[in-house]
C-alpha cells in the first residue's frame, strides 16, 4: 500500500515529574491522582519541517485517573512551554498507560535505574499559541508513545517520541482546503496576454467546513429554478 501515509520523526518530549497527590474522587469509580510536571524539554527532530526547541515553564499537572482494576491509567496533562525565541505554547496530551510490571515498579518506587520499554503508553498531543511563527502546530495531528526513565536520586522523567504523517500528505490537504475556500479563480497566463475580454468567473461562496474528497463540480446555471412565466390575458 504505497499510497498509505508513512510516519516520520517529529519531536521528543521529556517531562520531569514529582510524586503525585492522591486526590481521589467521590463521584467517579476511578480515583484521581494529580502529578506535578516540574520541568522538561520539547525538541524537534533535525529532519522535521517544523523546528521547535522549548522548555517547560511554570508548573503543569498530569491529571491521572486509574481504572478500577488498576490495569490502565488515563492521562490528561497540561503545561506551558517557552521556545528559544521567546514564544509561548500551551501543550496538552491525553493517553492511556497499560500497567505492566515495569510501569508498576515505577509507580511503587521499586524500579531500577534505566528506562521502561516502549509499547505500553500512547498519547495524543495538541498545541495552542498566539504566536504566528508556531501556528502550524495547531493544524497538525501528533500521536506518540512514551516510557519512564528512572535514575536513583533524581526525579522520574517521562519521555515521549512523537512521529507524524508525511508532510506531503498534510500539505496536499492544506492546499485542497484553500482551494475550497477560494472565492475567485486566478487569471490564467493566456488570459493575461489575450486582447479578448475575459469572461467573469462566477463567484463561489467559501465553505465553512472542508469536504474531502471534493464532490464533482456542478454548473451553477443548472441549479437555478426556472421562474414561472405569467401570461396576461389580452383584453
Amino acid at each position: 500500500m504505497s499510497e498509505f501515509p508513512s510516519l516520520q520523526p517529529a519531536f521528543t518530549v521529556r517531562v520531569t515529574i514529582d510524586p503525585g497527590f492522591a486526590v481521589g474522587s467521590a463521584s467517579r469509580s476511578n480515583s484521581l491522582q494529580v502529578v506535578p510536571m516540574t520541568g522538561g524539554t520539547v525538541k524537534s527532530d533535525p529532519g522535521y519541517s517544523l523546528a521547535l526547541d522549548a522548555e517547560f515553564v511554570g508548573t503543569g499537572n498530569d491529571y491521572i485517573h486509574a481504572d478500577p482494576d488498576n490495569k490502565h491509567l488515563r492521562l490528561n496533562a497540561h503545561g506551558v512551554i517557552k521556545t528559544k525565541d521567546e514564544a509561548l505554547l500551551y501543550m496538552n496530551y491525553t493517553g492511556v498507560v497499560t500497567m505492566g510490571p515495569a510501569e508498576q515498579a515505577v509507580f511503587s518506587g521499586k524500579a531500577e535505574d534505566g528506562a521502561t520499554p516502549f509499547g505500553n503508553s500512547f498519547t495524543h498531543f495538541t498545541f495552542e499559541t498566539g504566536d504566528e511563527r508556531y501556528k502550524e502546530f495547531e493544524n497538525r495531528v501528533f500521536v506518540g508513545q512514551g516510557r519512564f526513565r528512572v535514575e536513583k536520586g533524581k526525579p522520574i522523567v517521562v519521555e515521549y517520541k512523537i512521529p507524524i504523517s508525511n508532510v506531503e500528505l498534510l500539505e496536499d490537504f492544506r492546499l485542497h482546503t484553500a482551494s475550497l475556500n477560494a472565492v475567485k479563480a486566478p487569471p490564467q497566463p493566456d488570459d493575461l496576454l489575450s486582447d479578448t475580454p475575459r469572461k467573469p468567473t462566477p463567484s463561489t461562496p467559501p465553505n465553512t467546513l472542508p469536504t474531502f474528497p471534493e464532490p464533482p463540480k456542478q454548473n451553477p446555471q443548472t441549479n437555478k429554478r426556472q421562474r414561472p412565466q405569467h401570461r396576461h390575458a389580452s383584453r
